[in-house]
């Protein structure tokens, strides 16, 4: 009976420490999330999306600039504010030391059209959005593209479309036709990083260095077999 009750409560300790460690594994997921649409209007509901598994413990907040109020515990819709621009959204999970973050960006409702982002490294992705309510075309051109952008896919409130900058940095326009004139907007094509450089080998200590030029002297050669006379 004593060797049942040893082996239930060691049966039980193992337990406990699988359960702890578990509990501590979770406290170390870095949540993610989205603020889904992550392109808003002024003034618009949204809503944060987690990722599954990501946030066991349920939103302890989620706090941002471009909200119109902080998100208390559980709170998953909330407001964008009415001051147009970029902002970051962070979200702490309960029992959790460990912060996600997400971006979106909030526009104004009759905007012309924007870049997402405005700043791209040589070569890179960029895209050129409108809201549903902008009386701007469909098609973007500008030198700093490598070919025009269409504007083709729906969000609820906007149209978008992906391209590519080219590989020469510098600050260039793209232009839309809006209301029958064109429109221009700005955009920044940034100079790629510099690859890392691998570091030559040293030379080992069998290699032989470089002989150099062979000097001969001047004068006439000197003859005989060395014998004094």
């Amino acid at each position: 009976m004593k060797r049942t009750t040893s082996v239930v409560a060691v049966s039980a300790l193992a337990a406990l420490v699988l359960t702890g460690q578990s509990a501590s594994a979770q406290e170390d997921v870095t949540p993610a999330f989205r603020i889904s649409p992550d392109i808003l209007v002024v003034d618009q509901h949204f809503e944060v999306r987690i990722e599954q598994g990501t946030c066991p413990g349920g939103t302890e907040h989620v706090t941002s600039p471009g909200f119109a109020a902080p998100l208390p515990a559980g709170e998953l819709h909330g407001t964008a504010v009415s001051v147009p621009g970029k902002y970051t959204a962070t979200l702490k999970c309960k029992g959790s030391s460990k912060t996600g973050t997400a971006q979106f960006g909030v526009f104004e409702l009759g905007d012309t059209f924007f870049f997402l982002p405005d700043e791209v490294e040589a070569g890179g992705d960029i895209s050129v959005i409108k809201t549903k309510q902008s009386f701007c075309g469909e098609v973007a051109t500008s030198p700093g593209f490598t070919a025009p952008i269409e504007l083709k896919y729906e969000t609820p409130n906007t149209r978008s479309g992906n391209g590519k900058v080219v590989d020469r940095a510098g600050t260039y326009e793209a232009e839309m036709i809006c209301g029958g004139r064109p429109i221009r907007h700005q955009f920044v094509v940034k100079a790629k990083a510099p690859a890392p450089t691998s570091t030559p080998a040293a030379p080992t200590s069998t290699t032989q260095k470089p002989k150099g030029p062979v000097v001969k002297p001047k004068g006439a050669p000197q003859t005989g077999g060395g014998g004094t006379a």
